[in-house]
């Protein structure tokens, strides 16, 4: 009897599925305000098959980031997907994707959060006034959200 209920390595497997979702939307809006090269960064993922259902998945390893771009003239790209309701804690972003964004702004290449919720919200690293036990609500995001290339520092 099916109660409707899933258990945790379904929802694992589910919400990896959503992030892909959710990462091809900012793609698709970083093609539209035009941004060249965009790719999403591969992540290796071990997955356990029970018969031909996917019971759990889990990363083989950590990546730069979600994604990957090129500016017009050749700058490089980089940007963290997070998809959360209502707001994004700083609690959101693991330890090694705030130093890989840390790196690419430090280095002169362009680090990017994108959040998710019911807009998409692409914003420039770092992000004032953002750090631990700090979020960022829908205004914030709207006021810091890049809307064109020329945005972009």
């Amino acid at each position: 009897m099916m109660t409707g209920k899933r258990n945790s390595r379904e929802i694992g497997y589910s919400n990896r599925q959503q992030g892909e979702t959710t990462q091809n939307l900012v793609a698709n809006r970083m093609k539209q305000l035009g941004f060249e090269a965009v790719e999403m960064i591969e992540t290796g993922w071990k997955v356990l098959w029970k018969g031909k259902k996917p019971i759990k998945a889990w990363p083989t390893h950590k990546v730069m980031g979600d994604i990957r771009a090129v500016l017009p003239g050749g700058r490089a790209v980089l940007v963290e997907v997070k998809s959360h309701k209502d707001r994004l804690p700083f609690s959101a972003i693991k330890q090694h994707q705030v130093k890989n964004l840390n790196l690419y702004a430090k280095i002169g290449a362009v680090a990017l959060l994108a959040w998710v919720d019911n807009e998409i919200y692409i914003m420039q690293w770092p992000i004032p006034n953002f750090g631990p036990r700090k979020s960022i609500r829908p205004e914030m995001a709207r006021r810091l959200a890049i809307t064109s290339l020329d945005d972009l520092k």
